[in-house]
């Protein structure tokens, strides 16, 4: 009885263990402002999804063989010729079979290629509406905000942005945003902005507000980052369960992050630096949309300014995120 007593508080604390790990827990930390938790991160891992152990092949029986009575050296030169000219003949029936298998392979894969080409361009977006966040722009107003509906913690209403050596945040999200738009409408979306120039009149909880407004099925943030001096790549933030309870707006959010920053790293060739849940960010807490918080690179890393700044990278950034919308709402 002990034992069965003892194996019941055993696997009582390992589920409980779990679901704070997996971040379900309400017992989440209290602690204000703290730093971003890992979800997963990505990093020249590799799973093939379709690989699984071979099957054991069923066991057969042997053939059994007989063998010929021996033959004169007559018979014998006979058949080795006739032997060598069937030989030839099969080897070339055989290269010539192969010929055809290759080429039909080729343009098999050649079709499913374009079948996936296909697939992956056809997601048509009309109908959705889509908000697009710039981060930061110049302001006038210094106030503070709940950082949640039901927390009485406040954080700035407005927040400057991160300075590179030539250039400021602001300037690169708003670019990348206005390319993010074009490419979005393109494609039949109905795209909102919060800001659409250098210039912001929204608090942080009016631009979750304003994608709320306006049934956005979407909400982008867009951001380039500065907390790591010399660091590089990309991060995905993704609200987490605390003031957020609404586990298909958490789930919805993840899958969409994870998406975009999988398409933009592959497209762009930048550091995949994973994607992470945040539980004390206003653009998150007040949002009632699954939304997300792209980290585009780093305005500390000279390289990576250079790269935000330019034009084709930009576009590259864009459309990075559109495949990875596209592969949400497949």
């Amino acid at each position: 009885m002990k034992k069965i007593l003892l194996s019941i508080l055993l696997i009582s604390l390992t589920l409980t263990a779990c679901g704070t790990k997996d971040g379900n827990s309400p017992e989440e930390s209290e602690t204000p402002f703290e730093e971003v938790q890992k979800v997963d991160i990505e990093i020249s891992d590799y799973v093939d999804p379709d690989a699984s152990p071979e099957a054991s092949p069923e066991a057969t029986p042997t053939p059994t063989f007989t063998q010929p009575p021996a033959k004169t050296d007559s018979t014998q030169a006979q058949n080795n010729d006739s032997k060598a000219s069937d030989t030839t003949q099969n080897n070339a029936s055989s290269n010539q079979m192969q010929t055809n298998n290759n080429s039909q392979n080729s343009s098999s894969g050649q079709q499913n290629t374009q079948s996936a080409t296909t697939e992956q361009t056809s997601v048509n977006l009309s109908g959705k509406t889509i908000c697009i966040d710039p981060g930061h722009g110049i302001f006038t107003e210094n106030k503070k905000e709940k950082i949640a509906p039901n927390s009485s913690i406040t954080k700035d209403a407005y927040k400057t942005g991160t300075k590179g050596t030539n250039h400021i945040e602001d300037d690169a999200v708003l670019a990348i945003g206005l390319k993010l738009k074009a490419k979005l409408e393109e494609l039949g979306a109905t795209v909102i902005m919060t800001r659409s120039d250098a210039y912001i009149n929204m608090t942080n909880i009016e631009r979750a507000q304003f994608a709320n407004n306006n049934n956005a099925d979407i909400a982008i943030k867009l951001h380039a980052d500065g907390t790591q001096e010399g660091g590089s790549g990309m991060t995905m933030l993704v609200p987490g369960y605390k003031y957020i309870t609404d586990n298909q707006l958490l789930s919805d959010s993840k899958r969409l992050g994870k998406a975009i920053l999988k398409n933009a790293v592959s497209l762009t060739g930048a550091v995949n630096r994973g994607t992470y849940t945040n539980t004390e960010m206003t653009g998150f807490n007040w949002s009632t949309v699954p939304v997300v918080l792209f980290e585009m690179g780093f305005m500390t890393n000279p390289n990576d300014e250079a790269k935000l700044f330019d034009e084709d990278y930009q576009q590259l950034i864009a459309e990075g995120i559109v495949k990875g919308i596209q592969e949400y709402y497949k």
